[in-house]
């Protein structure tokens, strides 16, 4: 991004929303926002320095960019940054309208089977030694994420593994009113209440690659493949390729 100040790396970096009228119409483009970091880490004077197309992209990059959180430093002089906010439509995965219900019907037919398409990165939290990410949900369906990663800590050179089965909860999109409610699912020993969050969090150790794999609630045979893939991956050695013990397609960071 122009601007410099390369070292200066956010522990809190939030994506941001792509404009419903852009997405629509096919837009894409980004935008150069320049603001201040203050010693407490947090952003001030966040204002657009370029941007292309002008004035399509600018509120949602303001938005964004005010809720990042940068390494707290009561020693470093606040510092002026310009970062680039992309917005490509290759990133994001979208519902603009809510579907009938022959249209919702036929959806949910076609939707058998992993929804790793619906889940995107929302915040990255980067402690040095571990870095957590928070995924959120794009689609409208509630999910239940399946994820192994290379762990930190006591388990170096292992992968690590963790599930919304596990902890119960159902992933719904950012905002979603149904976040916080609980819901009854039907699991292998019989219905469980799970709750309804709007992120969900993978730790794995820096510059190294996660994997997922997303089902809807309503569909065992993928929740039953998820569980097994996990189970066949958790605390294995890194050296183990996760796709290869995977039944069903999953899916990974990039």
């Amino acid at each position: 991004a122009p601007g410099g100040n390369a070292e200066l790396t956010p522990l809190i970096e939030v994506a941001p929303r792509y404009p419903e009228n852009a997405q629509s119409r096919g837009i894409e483009g980004f935008v150069d926002v320049k603001f201040t970091v203050t010693p407490r880490g947090t952003v001030e004077n966040a204002e657009v320095a370029a941007a292309q197309p002008a004035r399509v992209f600018d509120q949602a990059a303001l938005a964004a960019v005010a809720r990042w959180r940068f390494a707290e430093d009561p020693d470093r002089a606040p510092q002026t940054v310009t970062r680039r906010i992309n917005f490509d439509l290759s990133d994001y995965v979208f519902q603009l309208s809510r579907p009938s219900t022959a249209t919702a019907s036929a959806a949910a037919n076609q939707a058998a089977g992993p929804r790793n398409q619906c889940v995107r990165e929302q915040t990255v939290y980067n402690y040095g030694e571990m870095v957590e990410v928070g995924l959120m949900n794009a689609c409208r369906e509630p999910l239940l994420v399946y994820s192994c990663a290379q762990g930190a800590g006591r388990y170096p050179g292992l992968w690590v593994c963790n599930d919304s089965e596990e902890s119960q909860t159902l992933l719904v999109p950012p905002g979603d009113r149904r976040s916080g409610t609980t819901a009854s699912v039907t699991t292998a020993a019989g219905p469980r209440t799970f709750t309804y969050a709007d992120d969900f969090f993978v730790a794995r150790t820096p510059n190294t690659q996660y994997w997922w794999l997303a089902c809807g609630a309503d569909d065992p045979a993928c929740r039953g493949s998820a569980l097994q893939w996990v189970r066949s991956v958790d605390k294995q050695l890194a050296s183990i390729d996760p796709e290869a013990r995977a039944s069903i397609p999953v899916a990974r960071s990039h």
